[in-house]
C-alpha cells in the first residue's frame, strides 16, 4: 500500500491523539510541574500534564539504567567485580561549576548518595544493583555501566539506543546516574514506557519494591545494611501506600524533586512519573492523588 508523506504525517497525529484521547482523569489539582499516570498493562493515559516536556530526571535515570544493565548482565547478578577510581572518584560542586561541565558526564560530585565504594573494592553486582536503587548509589551505577558494555560512555550510547526501540521518544540520557548534566532529559511519558518493560522482569520488580538489604563484608568494607528511604514503601510512615509495589525517587537543583512508582489493587497495575515537583513530600501526595483516582477511574 502505498501512502504520501502527508499521509503519514497525519496517520502518526491521529495515533498520538488517539493516545491522549484515552485520559480518563481530570479535574485534579497536583503539585508537580509535568506528570503522568498509565495503565501497566494497556499503557493507556489515565492522566497527563506537560507529559511530553523535555526534563532533567535526577535520580529515577536509574530506572533505565537497571532495566538496561538487567539485560546485559543475564546469569551474571552473583559475580564479583572491581571499583575503579574512575567510578567512584569525586570532584566538588565548585570545581564542576569552575568546569562549566566539561568533563565526563558520569563524573560524580561530592555530596551525592553513594555507597562509599572503595578503588578496587571487589562487590557483587547483584548488591551493586540493589544499592543503586535502595540508596540511590551513583557509584554503584557507575561501576554497573561500565562493567555491563566495557566503558560507561559505551554503556549510554547502547541505553539510548535501547530506549528508542521501545518507544522513547525524548530521552537523552548523559550518565547512568542522573547527577545533572546538561542535555541529559526525559520525559514522564519516555520514563513511565521505561518503567512498563522493567516490570516486565522479574528481578527489575523485585529490585524495585526492595526496602532493605543487606551487604556481606568485601575486602574493603564491613558488612553493613542499606535502607531504602522512600515514603511511599516505609509502612508506618504518613505517606505509605498499601498497594505500592516499587518506587524511585530523585532530587537536584536543576531537577526538583522526581519520582517512578508504580501500585497494584484489584488485578491492576498503575505506573506514575512525576518530575519538577517542587517538594519532596508534595511528590508522595501528588503519586497517591493519582494512584487513587487511577484505581477509581479503573473500577
Amino acid at each position: 500500500m502505498n501512502i504520501s508523506w502527508q499521509g503519514l504525517v497525519a496517520l502518526v497525529i491521529f495515533v498520538f491523539v488517539a493516545k491522549l484521547e484515552g485520559a480518563q482523569i481530570t479535574g485534579i489539582k497536583i503539585h508537580s510541574h509535568a506528570a503522568i499516570l498509565i495503565d501497566g498493562e494497556t499503557k493507556q493515559i489515565l492522566y497527563e500534564k506537560n507529559a511530553f516536556e523535555k526534563h532533567p530526571p535526577a535520580s529515577i535515570t536509574k530506572v533505565p539504567t537497571l532495566v538496561y544493565a538487567l539485560k546485559k548482565l543475564k546469569g551474571q547478578h552473583t559475580k564479583k567485580v572491581m571499583a575503579d577510581q574512575d567510578c567512584v572518584g569525586s570532584i566538588t560542586k565548585k570545581h564542576s561549576l569552575q568546569m562549566k561541565y566539561n568533563y565526563p558526564a558520569h563524573w560524580m560530585v561530592l555530596g551525592g548518595t553513594h555507597m562509599s565504594i572503595h578503588k578496587n573494592e571487589l562487590i557483587k553486582l547483584n548488591d551493586l544493583l540493589y544499592g543503586m536503587m535502595i540508596v540511590s548509589a551513583n557509584d554503584a551505577a557507575n561501576i554497573v555501566a561500565k562493567y555491563s558494555s566495557g566503558s560507561i560512555s559505551g554503556f549510554m550510547g547502547e541505553l539510548n539506543q535501547y530506549l528508542k526501540t521501545i518507544g522513547c521518544r525524548d530521552t537523552q540520557l548523559r550518565n547512568p546516574h542522573g547527577l545533572h548534566y546538561p542535555k541529559h532529559l526525559t520525559t514522564a511519558y519516555d520514563m513511565a514506557v521505561i518503567t512498563v518493560e522493567g516490570m516486565k522482569d522479574p528481578i527489575f520488580r523485585e529490585i524495585f519494591k526492595a526496602t532493605e538489604r543487606y551487604l556481606p563484608g568485601t575486602n574493603k568494607q564491613n558488612e553493613k545494611k542499606i535502607k531504602n528511604r522512600n515514603k511511599l514503601l516505609k509502612k508506618g510512615h504518613l505517606y505509605f501506600y498499601p498497594y505500592i509495589i516499587g518506587a524511585k525517587s530523585g532530587y537536584h537543583d536543576q531537577a526538583k524533586s522526581t519520582l517512578v512508582a508504580a501500585a497494584k489493587k484489584n488485578g491492576k497495575t498503575l505506573i506514575v512519573v512525576l518530575l519538577q515537583c517542587p517538594g519532596s513530600h508534595q511528590k508522595y501526595e501528588d503519586a497517591i492523588t493519582l494512584f487513587k483516582a487511577g484505581f477509581q477511574a479503573l473500577k
